[in-house]
């Protein structure tokens, strides 16, 4: 925790501190003039958009199984198709 008083922080300090746990995108001190934290505030925004974010990412995995999964039985009536022909040329003697 730091224990520099709220006026000597600024918004690199506050970077720099942070970055050591990961990355930053943006850091900025904010003084409240309440006798109240604005972490509170400020976990809740990170925690919706985080829930937000999470079942996108959740759902790409299952979309693009899904996808590929058509893709390959696409791919299979394809091929049947192919054969079907290919055995019934090879049966008129070369002619589909």
């Amino acid at each position: 925790m730091c224990t520099l008083p709220v006026t000597y922080v600024t918004n690199e300090i506050l970077e720099e501190i942070f970055s050591v746990f990961s990355q930053v995108e943006r850091a900025v001190v904010i003084i409240c003039t309440a006798n109240v934290t604005c972490w509170k505030t400020f976990i809740e925004i990170e925690k919706q958009q985080r829930d937000q974010l999470h079942p996108n990412i959740r759902e790409a995995p299952k979309k693009l199984k899904m996808e590929m999964e058509a893709v390959c039985h696409e791919h299979y009536a394809n091929e049947a198709r192919f054969d079907e022909v290919s055995r019934r040329a090879s049966e008129n003697g070369g002619t589909a």
